[in-house]
């Protein structure tokens, strides 16, 4: 099966935004799950 995963996440400061996505793709990585992270994209959009 395949699946894909959105995650929204919005701040000011682009060096914490990072460190919040790359904790979230962290996590579900960790082994917690019976998850294989195969790709992912990250976009940001400065406002």
């Amino acid at each position: 099966q395949i699946a894909t995963l959105g995650i929204c996440f919005i701040s000011n400061d682009s060096k914490y935004t990072d460190e919040v996505i790359t904790s979230i793709i962290n996590f579900i990585g960790s082994g917690r799950f019976e998850v294989e992270i195969i790709n992912r994209e990250v976009e940001v959009i400065p406002f």
